[in-house]
């Protein structure tokens, strides 16, 4: 997902969240990352699943990724 000015708030229930560090302070680098690491730990099928992340802290060398991941059905429900 890219980032936007609308926000979707889901149920815990169907959210798959995890806050990493990451060895790299570039958006692009860590938005490859975070999607990386959800599509491995997914529940489901990558393919049936939305993958969003958030910066939290970046720094030059490292940075503190908020990484999410929700079934579509769930999406489309809302």
């Amino acid at each position: 997902m890219k980032n936007s000015d609308t926000s979707l708030v889901l149920p815990t229930a169907d959210l798959a969240v995890r806050v990493e560090s990451f060895p790299s302070g570039d958006p692009e680098e860590l938005a490859l990352l975070a999607s990386n690491l959800m599509e491995t730990d997914a529940p489901l099928d990558p393919a049936e699943m939305v993958f969003s992340h958030e910066i939290l802290v970046r720094g030059e060398e490292s940075s503190l990724v908020l990484c999410a991941a929700a079934p579509v059905a769930a999406v489309e429900r809302l």
